[in-house]
Protein backbone atom coordinates (compact mmCIF):
# COMPACT_ATOMS: atom_id res chain seq x y z
CA UNK A 1 0.00 0.00 0.00
CA UNK A 2 1.51 3.34 -1.06
CA UNK A 3 1.30 6.34 1.25
CA UNK A 4 -0.89 9.28 0.33
CA UNK A 5 0.88 12.55 -0.44
CA UNK A 6 -0.36 15.23 1.96
CA UNK A 7 1.74 18.18 0.86
CA UNK A 8 5.29 18.96 1.85
CA UNK A 9 6.95 19.41 5.22
CA UNK A 10 6.77 23.20 4.86
CA UNK A 11 3.34 23.25 3.22
CA UNK A 12 1.09 20.47 4.54
CA UNK A 13 -2.27 20.07 2.83
CA UNK A 14 -4.75 20.24 5.70
CA UNK A 15 -7.75 19.50 3.48
CA UNK A 16 -6.11 16.31 2.22
CA UNK A 17 -5.14 15.27 5.74
CA UNK A 18 -8.69 15.74 7.02
CA UNK A 19 -10.10 13.78 4.07
CA UNK A 20 -8.07 10.74 5.13
CA UNK A 21 -9.67 10.81 8.61
CA UNK A 22 -6.51 9.81 10.48
CA UNK A 23 -6.65 8.71 14.12
CA UNK A 24 -3.34 10.41 14.84
CA UNK A 25 -1.23 13.17 13.25
CA UNK A 26 2.42 13.62 14.20
CA UNK A 27 3.85 17.08 13.65
CA UNK A 28 7.09 18.91 14.30
CA UNK A 29 6.88 21.72 16.84
CA UNK A 30 9.66 23.60 15.05
CA UNK A 31 7.57 23.79 11.87
CA UNK A 32 5.13 26.72 12.00
CA UNK A 33 2.81 25.57 9.14
CA UNK A 34 2.42 22.25 10.91
CA UNK A 35 1.79 23.87 14.31
CA UNK A 36 -0.89 26.06 12.79
CA UNK A 37 -2.90 22.95 11.86
CA UNK A 38 -3.31 21.82 15.47
CA UNK A 39 -6.55 23.70 16.34
CA UNK A 40 -8.38 22.38 13.26
CA UNK A 41 -7.09 18.86 13.79
CA UNK A 42 -8.32 18.93 17.39
CA UNK A 43 -11.68 20.38 16.29
CA UNK A 44 -12.04 17.35 14.02
CA UNK A 45 -11.35 14.97 16.93
CA UNK A 46 -7.95 13.96 15.58
CA UNK A 47 -5.27 13.25 18.15
CA UNK A 48 -2.01 15.15 17.68
CA UNK A 49 1.52 14.44 18.84
CA UNK A 50 3.57 17.63 18.71
CA UNK A 51 7.21 16.56 18.61
CA UNK A 52 10.13 18.74 19.66
CA UNK A 53 13.13 16.91 18.25
CA UNK A 54 16.00 19.37 17.90
CA UNK A 55 18.53 17.97 20.37
CA UNK A 56 19.99 14.66 21.49
CA UNK A 57 17.79 14.42 24.59
CA UNK A 58 14.75 15.09 22.40
CA UNK A 59 15.69 12.09 20.28
CA UNK A 60 15.83 9.92 23.40
CA UNK A 61 12.38 11.13 24.50
CA UNK A 62 10.94 10.55 21.03
CA UNK A 63 12.15 6.95 20.98
CA UNK A 64 10.77 6.42 24.50
CA UNK A 65 7.39 7.73 23.36
CA UNK A 66 7.09 5.62 20.22
CA UNK A 67 8.40 2.40 21.72
CA UNK A 68 5.76 2.82 24.44
CA UNK A 69 2.99 3.56 21.91
CA UNK A 70 3.88 0.51 19.83
CA UNK A 71 4.48 -1.74 22.83
CA UNK A 72 8.10 -2.33 21.83
CA UNK A 73 9.98 -1.02 24.85
CA UNK A 74 12.60 -3.67 24.10
CA UNK A 75 13.75 -1.54 21.16
CA UNK A 76 14.61 1.30 23.52
CA UNK A 77 17.75 -0.56 24.56
CA UNK A 78 19.19 -0.60 21.04
CA UNK A 79 17.96 2.82 20.00
CA UNK A 80 18.80 4.82 23.10
CA UNK A 81 20.80 3.07 25.80
CA UNK A 82 23.52 1.84 23.46
CA UNK A 83 23.63 5.13 21.58
CA UNK A 84 23.81 7.11 24.81
CA UNK A 85 26.66 4.94 26.06
CA UNK A 86 28.69 5.52 22.88
CA UNK A 87 28.06 9.28 22.88
CA UNK A 88 28.96 9.58 26.57
CA UNK A 89 32.22 7.71 25.95
CA UNK A 90 33.19 10.12 23.16
CA UNK A 91 32.37 13.17 25.29
CA UNK A 92 34.36 11.75 28.21
CA UNK A 93 37.45 11.40 26.00
CA UNK A 94 37.33 14.99 24.75
CA UNK A 95 40.14 17.04 26.34
CA UNK A 96 38.88 19.78 28.63
CA UNK A 97 42.04 21.88 28.77
CA UNK A 98 42.52 23.08 25.18
CA UNK A 99 40.44 26.24 25.42
CA UNK A 100 39.33 25.97 21.80
CA UNK A 101 36.86 28.42 20.25
CA UNK A 102 34.70 27.91 17.16
CA UNK A 103 32.16 29.62 14.96
CA UNK A 104 29.33 27.78 13.20
CA UNK A 105 28.31 29.45 9.94
CA UNK A 106 24.96 28.64 8.32
CA UNK A 107 25.05 29.44 4.62
CA UNK A 108 22.28 29.57 2.03
CA UNK A 109 22.22 31.13 -1.41
CA UNK A 110 20.64 34.26 0.11
CA UNK A 111 22.41 34.78 3.42
CA UNK A 112 24.94 33.72 6.02
CA UNK A 113 24.05 33.52 9.69
CA UNK A 114 25.77 31.94 12.66
CA UNK A 115 24.57 29.40 15.20
CA UNK A 116 25.01 29.49 18.98
CA UNK A 117 24.98 26.62 21.48
CA UNK A 118 21.18 26.48 21.47
CA UNK A 119 21.30 24.50 18.21
CA UNK A 120 22.02 20.87 17.44
CA UNK A 121 25.60 21.35 16.22
CA UNK A 122 26.16 24.08 18.80
CA UNK A 123 25.22 21.68 21.57
CA UNK A 124 27.54 19.03 20.15
CA UNK A 125 30.65 21.20 20.04
CA UNK A 126 29.84 22.49 23.53
CA UNK A 127 29.68 18.88 24.74
CA UNK A 128 33.15 18.43 23.22
CA UNK A 129 34.52 21.34 25.28
CA UNK A 130 34.68 23.94 22.50
CA UNK A 131 33.47 27.48 23.22
CA UNK A 132 31.10 28.99 20.65
CA UNK A 133 31.93 32.63 19.93
CA UNK A 134 28.27 33.30 19.11
CA UNK A 135 27.41 32.69 22.76
CA UNK A 136 29.28 35.86 23.73
CA UNK A 137 26.76 38.21 22.10
CA UNK A 138 25.56 40.80 24.61
CA UNK A 139 22.23 40.17 26.33
CA UNK A 140 19.42 41.04 23.97
CA UNK A 141 21.62 40.74 20.91
CA UNK A 142 20.86 38.44 18.00
CA UNK A 143 23.20 35.46 18.18
CA UNK A 144 22.44 34.64 14.53
CA UNK A 145 23.93 37.78 12.96
CA UNK A 146 26.99 37.04 10.84
CA UNK A 147 29.77 39.53 11.55
CA UNK A 148 33.13 39.00 9.88
CA UNK A 149 34.51 41.72 12.15
CA UNK A 150 33.52 39.73 15.25
CA UNK A 151 35.01 36.54 13.80
CA UNK A 152 38.29 38.37 13.10
CA UNK A 153 38.37 39.74 16.65
CA UNK A 154 37.56 36.39 18.28
CA UNK A 155 39.84 34.47 15.85
CA UNK A 156 38.27 31.03 16.42
CA UNK A 157 40.34 27.86 16.28
CA UNK A 158 37.67 26.15 14.17
CA UNK A 159 35.16 27.23 11.53
CA UNK A 160 32.26 24.86 10.89
CA UNK A 161 29.94 25.54 7.96
CA UNK A 162 26.44 24.19 7.47
CA UNK A 163 24.84 24.64 4.06
CA UNK A 164 21.13 24.72 3.27
CA UNK A 165 19.81 24.38 -0.26
CA UNK A 166 20.71 22.61 -3.48
CA UNK A 167 22.33 25.47 -5.40
CA UNK A 168 25.89 24.88 -4.23
CA UNK A 169 27.30 27.37 -6.73
CA UNK A 170 25.11 30.16 -5.34
CA UNK A 171 25.96 29.18 -1.76
CA UNK A 172 29.68 29.24 -2.58
CA UNK A 173 29.29 32.68 -4.18
CA UNK A 174 27.53 33.91 -1.04
CA UNK A 175 30.38 32.63 1.14
CA UNK A 176 32.94 34.23 -1.16
CA UNK A 177 31.23 37.62 -1.25
CA UNK A 178 30.66 37.85 2.51
CA UNK A 179 33.77 36.08 3.81
CA UNK A 180 36.31 34.39 1.57
CA UNK A 181 37.04 37.35 -0.72
CA UNK A 182 37.94 39.58 2.21
CA UNK A 183 41.77 39.59 2.46
CA UNK A 184 41.51 39.38 6.26
CA UNK A 185 39.81 35.97 6.00
CA UNK A 186 43.14 34.29 5.23
CA UNK A 187 44.59 35.66 8.48
CA UNK A 188 42.23 33.62 10.66
CA UNK A 189 43.84 30.87 12.71
CA UNK A 190 41.24 28.32 11.59
CA UNK A 191 41.97 29.09 7.94
CA UNK A 192 45.77 29.11 8.28
CA UNK A 193 45.77 25.84 10.22
CA UNK A 194 43.27 24.09 7.91
CA UNK A 195 40.55 23.89 10.54
CA UNK A 196 37.71 24.96 8.26
CA UNK A 197 35.11 22.22 7.80
CA UNK A 198 31.96 22.05 5.68
CA UNK A 199 29.72 19.68 7.62
CA UNK A 200 27.84 16.93 5.73
CA UNK A 201 24.10 17.50 5.70
CA UNK A 202 23.09 13.95 6.57
CA UNK A 203 24.64 14.24 10.04
CA UNK A 204 24.62 17.95 10.83
CA UNK A 205 21.74 19.62 8.99
CA UNK A 206 19.22 16.80 9.21
CA UNK A 207 18.88 14.93 12.49
CA UNK A 208 21.42 12.09 12.86
CA UNK A 209 19.09 10.08 15.13
CA UNK A 210 20.65 6.62 15.53
CA UNK A 211 23.84 8.01 13.96
CA UNK A 212 24.46 10.46 16.82
CA UNK A 213 27.59 8.53 17.89
CA UNK A 214 28.97 8.89 14.35
CA UNK A 215 28.15 12.61 14.32
CA UNK A 216 29.90 13.17 17.65
CA UNK A 217 32.88 11.04 16.68
CA UNK A 218 33.38 12.87 13.37
CA UNK A 219 33.37 16.23 15.14
CA UNK A 220 35.75 14.86 17.76
CA UNK A 221 38.12 13.75 14.97
CA UNK A 222 38.03 17.23 13.44
CA UNK A 223 38.73 18.91 16.77
CA UNK A 224 41.05 16.43 18.51
CA UNK A 225 42.79 14.32 15.83
CA UNK A 226 45.56 13.53 18.29
CA UNK A 227 42.98 11.75 20.48
CA UNK A 228 40.41 10.40 18.04
CA UNK A 229 42.42 10.08 14.81
CA UNK A 230 42.08 12.27 11.75
CA UNK A 231 38.74 13.01 10.11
Amino acid sequence: MSAEVVGTMAAPNLEKILSLEPDLVIISSSNRPQREMIPLLVQNNIQVINLYNDFLEDYYRTIRLFTAITGREDLYEDNVNNIQKKVDEIIAEAPADKGYKAVIMYATANSITVRDSNTMVGEMIKDLNVANISDSVEAGGDTRVFSLEKILIEDPDFIFVQTMGTDLEAITERLKSEAFDNPAWASLTAVKEDRYFVLPKDLYLYKPNDRYPEAYENLAKMIYPEVFGGY
